[in-house]
C-alpha cells in the first residue's frame, strides 16, 4: 500500500516546508513574522493561520539575527535606576514614545538597569541591540563611556551633544529664560531655584547658582543659564539666590527641603523657580502645609507640563515639552540610522501658580 506524504512534525517543521505549503517564498513567510508591512494583511493573515495549524510558530531568534544581523531590538539606557523612569511621569511619556515607535515597526525595546561603575554592566554586554537611546546621562563618567564604546549606533537624548551621534534635545535654556522672565516682570526679586541633579552626588542639598550652572547634568545645566540670562536682565544677582539641588527630580525631597527654607530663610522668597514640575508640586505642598497660599504669599513654577501640573491646586505655571516626540524622535533616528541632531521646541503655559509681590508678608513668615 502506498502511503500518502505526511507533513514534517512540529520539530521538523522548517520555514521552507511551510513556504511549499502555503505555495510562497520563503521571505514572504519570513516577512509574515519580520516585516509584516512587506505583506498584505490577507496574506499575512493565511499565512499565520497555517503556521498555527501545523505547529510553527517562527523563525527562531538567533538564526534570524545571523541571517539579517539585526535584532530587531532597540535598548533605552538611563544611569538611574528602571523604577525611577515608570515613577517619573516626564520620564514615563518619554518611554510612551520610544514604545508607540516601536510598536508600529514591531521591533521590541529593553530597557537597560543603570549601573554605578564599569564592573556593572553586564545587561549592558548580553542583549543583542540594534541600538542604544542613552536618556540623562551626564557629561562624563563610567556609566557614559561603557556606553559609548557599544559598536552601535547610539542616540542621546536630554544629554551633550557629542560627534558622531545623534542626539535629541529640548529648548532648555530658552524656555527656562522665558519663564525668569515671566516671574521677574511680576516684580519679584527675592527667589529661590530648586535644580535638578548636578552631578552623581546623589543626595538632594542646598547648593550654589554656580554648581547648578556647572552641572554635568546638561539639562540641569542649560535651565540655570537660561534662568541666568532672564535675572541678568533684570539686574538680579543670581548667586544671592538661595539654591538647591534636588537628587532624581524626586518630589518629597523637594518638599523636605522647601520645608527648611521656609522655616529658616529670614530673607524669605516671594517667588520660587523649579527645575521640574514634580520639584514644584513638593514645594507647593510644603507651602500649603506651612500656611503660606499660592500664589497669595509666594508664586511657584515648574517645568515639563506633567499631566499633574494641570491638575494641581494652584494649576501650576510651567513650560511645556514634548516628552512623548522626544521619545519618538529617538527611536526614530535609530531605525533609520540618522546621525542627526534635533532640538524640539517648548511652550511657557501660563497657570494660576504666579501672581504679583505680595503687598506686604504673611504675619507667620520668620523675620
Amino acid at each position: 500500500m502506498t502511503r500518502s506524504p505526511s507533513l514534517p512534525t512540529r520539530a521538523k517543521l522548517t520555514l521552507k516546508d511551510l513556504a511549499a505549503r502555503l505555495g510562497v517564498s520563503a521571505m514572504t513567510v519570513s516577512n509574515a513574522f519580520n516585516r509584516p508591512d512587506q505583506l498584505s494583511p490577507e496574506l499575512r493573515s493565511r499565512i499565520l493561520r497555517t503556521a498555527s495549524e501545523l505547529g510553527y510558530d517562527a523563525p527562531a531568534a538567533s538564526g534570524r539575527m545571523l541571517r539579517t544581523g539585526k535584532a530587531h531590538a532597540l535598548g533605552l539606557c538611563c544611569p538611574d535606576p528602571i523604577g525611577h523612569l515608570f515613577a517619573d511621569p516626564n520620564a514615563a511619556e518619554f518611554m510612551k514614545g520610544i514604545a508607540e515607535d516601536c510598536q508600529e515597526r514591531q521591533v521590541a525595546l529593553t530597557i537597560l538597569p543603570g549601573f554605578a561603575d564599569a564592573g556593572h554592566s553586564s545587561a549592558l554586554d548580553s542583549v543583542a541591540l540594534d541600538g542604544i537611546i542613552l536618556y540623562a546621562a551626564p557629561d562624563a563618567g563610567p556609566f557614559l563611556e561603557r556606553v559609548l564604546r557599544k559598536p552601535l549606533p547610539i542616540v542621546t537624548v536630554d544629554g551633550k551633544r557629542r560627534p558622531g551621534f545623534a542626539s535629541v534635545s529640548i529648548e532648555d535654556r530658552p524656555g527656562a529664560c522665558e519663564i525668569a522672565d515671566l516671574v521677574l516682570a511680576h516684580g519679584h526679586r527675592r527667589c529661590a531655584l530648586f535644580g535638578m541633579e548636578i552631578d552623581s552626588g546623589m543626595r538632594s542639598r542646598p547648593v550654589t547658582f554656580a554648581q547648578l550652572e556647572k552641572a554635568t547634568c546638561t539639562v540641569t545645566r542649560e535651565r540655570a543659564r537660561g534662568f541666568r540670562e532672564a535675572f541678568d536682565r533684570y539686574g538680579v544677582a543670581v548667586e544671592c539666590l538661595p539654591c538647591f539641588e534636588v537628587f532624581r527630580n524626586d518630589a518629597e525631597q523637594a518638599y523636605r527641603l522647601a520645608q527648611d527654607l521656609f522655616e529658616k530663610e529670614k530673607k524669605r522668597p516671594t517667588a520660587i523657580l523649579c527645575m521640574s514640575d514634580r520639584i514644584a508640586l513638593g514645594v507647593i505642598g510644603a507651602a500649603r502645609a506651612c500656611g503660606f497660599k499660592v500664589p497669595g504669599d509666594i508664586s511657584i513654577t515648574g517645568f515639563d507640563d506633567i499631566p499633574g501640573a494641570a491638575l494641581s491646586d494652584p494649576a501650576l505655571t510651567t513650560v511645556r515639552q514634548p516628552a512623548r516626540g522626544k521619545g519618538r524622535t529617538a527611536a526614530l533616528l535609530l531605525l533609520q540610522n540618522r546621525n542627526e541632531a534635533i532640538q524640539l521646541p517648548v511652550e511657557l503655559i501660563v497657570r494660576r501658580s504666579v501672581g504679583p509681590v505680595p503687598a506686604s508678608p504673611p504675619a507667620h513668615w520668620p523675620d
